[in-house]
């Protein structure tokens, strides 16, 4: 990684003097930084001014323990106007909420596109740390800052911690995220020098979706244990709850076509069944509908298409069992394409010819080195080791040129080239190639 100037100049200002703001300048000043701080409230500078800030309520609400360390104020100063931040930083934290404009409060990024515009004379550096929507920060502060000429390089370091042990224990990585790759560059090189753990998103906007999507997530699984109390009264999920939370990795949660195969399906239906009150379970309802849909939804993307055939490689979600509890959503899939008029093929290195025309009469076996003329579609849908041992070579014979598309579920063939078919794994933000 190249060297950056502005790491040695070590200083950095900070838009914002709450939680995200305090904490931040103390996260700088442990690395050697000198800090500019400004916020919008002035009430905020005047109690730090008489050292009153942050006061023993927001040291309740800050701190686990009620104890926040002071600020070394012969580090830092503490601007009354806005234009004071600009004239010795590069580096420009936004830590206040960001909202949309006429609310109460938080900044509006409106706002702070009319200071940087006024006020930026040399190239910038400039952090988000909170977020909003998806697409906010383009939308209303890259876009007009772009118009506007303004020499600077726009990232996201969103903090999703609520007190300042959470934040000082640096548990989870930091998500890191800029529209292009220079900018990138940079915010990496910063948070290596302060030591904190990161990975990386391709642009703002995935990285809103993502601390978004993270907080929605928690929030959902909430309301899912708040719904199971409900169907199951007798039963004590105070207890439940701390182990789910605890034993279920989310990280084995694979994102695909029908995701979860039949047994997490079976699970949802055997808990409908045994619920004294089923229909306070509408979140399990929900997630099993959203499921099904995604095969119902990749089966109509091909008919309109006008494919003539498709062949699914895997008929188990199992990776390398033959399970015929585990049988995945590939059997719905064939079912469904079977009824829009689509020929389907199937092979699958666990299950003989005879069986597979067991479960699917309709459908034709086939082996992967003499695969139909006819075919023009193949959909990946088990991870089998057979498949993941696949040479670049093997895989250029065995896909004749006919083969227009290639649908990867488990994301197997990510890193192949294929050399006359569209290539689109499963969640990857381009299933409009098949539109």
């Amino acid at each position: 990684m190249p060297a950056f100037p502005f790491l040695n100049k070590k200083k950095v200002s900070i838009w914002g003097f709450g939680y995200l703001g305090y904490t931040a300048a103390l996260r700088m000043q442990e690395h050697g930084f000198f800090v500019s701080v400004f916020d919008f409230d002035p009430k905020r500078h005047d109690a730090f001014e008489k050292r009153e800030y942050p006061s023993q309520q927001q040291k309740g609400h800050w701190s686990l323990r009620n104890a926040v360390p002071d600020l070394d104020r012969e580090r830092m100063r503490f601007c009354s106007a806005p234009e004071e931040m600009f004239e010795d930083s590069y580096v420009h934290l936004v830590a206040m909420p960001i909202v949309d404009k006429g609310k109460a409060k938080g900044i509006n990024l409106e706002k702070l596109v009319e200071l940087f515009s006024q006020n930026a004379k040399t190239d910038l550096l400039i952090l988000f740390q909170s977020v909003g929507f998806p697409g906010q920060i383009d939308e209303l502060f890259v876009k007009p800052m772009k118009e506007a000429k303004v020499p600077c390089h726009i990232g996201t370091a969103f903090r999703s911690d609520w007190v300042l042990e959470e934040f000082q224990a640096a548990a989870r990585k930091q998500v890191l995220a800029a529209n292009d790759s220079e900018t990138l560059s940079q915010i990496e090189a910063l948070f290596q020098r302060l030591k904190i753990p990161y990975s990386t998103l391709g642009n703002v906007k995935e990285a809103e979706v993502y601390e978004n999507a993270q907080n929605a997530l928690s929030y959902t699984a909430t309301a899912l244990v708040n719904q199971l109390a409900l169907g199951y009264p007798n039963i004590d999920f105070q207890k439940i709850a701390g182990l789910l939370f605890e034993q279920v990795d989310l990280s084995a949660c694979q994102l695909g076509i029908g995701a979860g195969g039949y047994r997490m399906p079976f699970s949802v239906d055997a808990l409908m069944a045994g619920s004294a009150l089923p229909d306070c379970l509408s979140i399990l309802k929900e997630a099993e509908s959203v499921n099904f849909s995604t095969v119902l939804s990749y089966s109509d993307y091909l008919a309109r298409q006008n494919y003539r055939s498709v062949l699914i490689m895997g008929i188990t979600s199992r990776e390398n069992q033959k399970d015929l509890i585990a049988i995945s959503p590939s059997l719905t899939l064939a079912e469904t394409m079977n009824n829009r008029g689509l020929k389907v093929y199937l092979n699958d290195p666990h299950f003989t010819d005879a069986e597979l025309r067991d479960l699917t009469p309709f459908s034709e076996p086939v082996r992967l080195d003499s695969l139909p003329e006819d075919l023009d579609a193949v959909l990946v849908m088990s991870a089998h080791s057979q498949y993941r041992n696949l040479s670049q070579e093997r895989l250029d014979a065995c896909f004749h040129k006919n083969i227009r598309l290639v649908v990867d579920n488990p994301g197997l063939f990510v890193d192949y080239r294929f050399q006359h078919a569209t290539y689109h794994r499963v969640g990857d933000g381009k299933i409009n190639l098949l539109k």
